[in-house]
């Protein structure tokens, strides 16, 4: 899904919750692309499907995901999608393709 598919279906859940003031908590996982990229369209479009968020804290986070290396087959974990394995310097398997999220109101 596209970064303002992602904020649409967010505002959605946002507005059946009720609540649109405070702070929004958004986990990231996944995607290929560059996440500054990823995170001001996201935000962009957040903002103009539910402007109401003006006010609140927005966090964005990137949680590290579990990869695998193509290489040696080890097991680390990372954030970044152009990761390199910590033990032999190859690249992970790809993880997930599109960007997945998951957030929490505080």
């Amino acid at each position: 899904m596209t970064p303002e598919e992602l904020a649409r279906e967010l505002a959605r859940a946002i507005a059946d919750s009720g609540t649109s003031e405070g702070r929004i908590r958004v986990f990231v996982r996944g995607g290929t692309g560059d996440r500054g990229d990823f995170d001001a369209a996201f935000l962009d479009a957040l903002l103009a499907e539910m402007p109401s968020l003006q006010g609140a804290r927005v966090e964005i986070l990137h949680p590290a995901v579990l990869r695998v290396c193509s290489g040696c087959g080890h097991f680390f974990e990372s954030a970044e999608h152009d990761a390199t394995c910590p033990e032999c310097g190859e690249t992970p398997f790809p993880a997930w393709l599109e960007e997945r999220i998951a957030y929490e109101l505080c």
